[in-house]
């Protein structure tokens, strides 16, 4: 079951919106989505807002609470094509008190499923805060349940520039969870990726970001799945204040 605030399978401009919810809300076996792209080519998504529960990310955070079950939260989803890029500029997701229990639940402030996409190579995204503690703040009961900034699987040509993660609190009584910055794991071992010139943490505020879990690491940047047949370029990152 899917929940979806916008969805969309047609070349579009989204710009300048707010997706929040204003009301506390108890999870469900579902994956939320504020703006979920499936197919198509050449999607601008600019200058939007995801979270809290007013527009602009006001008001209290967007919050999921009561009994703990299953649900992912992808703020935004693109799931597109190679034909022409997308472009994802200056979007700002924060504001979140979310809670899961299942097995492979995520949190993730911006997924790239598949297809070409640039993010933040004109504006950068942010997620979270790059100044001060607990924008957003997750529990996660369940093994392997992530959160992560920016997540790209795709095995097109993605460029992730310029972006800010911080002000994450995230917390799990498992033992395989953990937080990870912007993560990098093409599906079939190929495609282009560039990840440059982003924040993880904050320059300012000691730990920005803080993840108290019972085994797996608090990380950075992770890359993995790229052979001979891909490419990944690290560079002029900056990765300060995680504990």
């Amino acid at each position: 079951r899917r929940r979806s605030l916008m969805r969309i399978s047609v070349r579009w401009t989204i710009t300048n919106n707010s997706f929040f919810q204003d009301d506390i809300i108890s999870g469900s076996s579902a994956t939320t989505y504020g703006i979920n792209i499936n197919t198509g080519n050449g999607y601008t998504v600019t200058g939007n807002y995801v979270g809290g529960s007013a527009p602009l990310c006001g008001g209290t955070p967007w919050t999921v609470n009561g009994t703990l079950t299953s649900c992912n939260m992808y703020a935004i989803y693109l799931n597109v094509g190679t034909s022409s890029a997308s472009s994802v500029q200056g979007n700002t997701v924060k504001n979140f008190l979310w809670q899961s229990s299942n097995t492979g639940s995520h949190w993730i402030g911006i997924y790239i499923g598949a297809g070409n996409v640039n993010a933040g190579t004109v504006t950068g995204n942010t997620i979270g805060e790059p100044t001060g503690t607990g924008s957003i703040t997750i529990y996660n009961a369940g093994n392997y349940g992530n959160a992560i900034g920016i997540y790209s699987t795709s095995t097109g040509t993605v460029n992730i520039s310029n972006n800010s993660v911080g002000s994450f609190t995230y917390s799990s009584s498992a033992y395989t969870a953990g937080f990870t910055g912007i993560k990098v794991t093409p599906s079939s071992s190929a495609g282009t990726t560039t990840i440059n010139n982003n924040l993880i943490g904050s320059l300012t505020t000691a730990n920005s970001v803080n993840s108290a879990c019972a085994g797996m690491a608090l990380v950075g940047i992770m890359s993995y799945g790229f052979t001979a047949a891909g490419t990944v370029n690290i560079t002029n990152n900056t990765i300060a204040n995680l504990s």
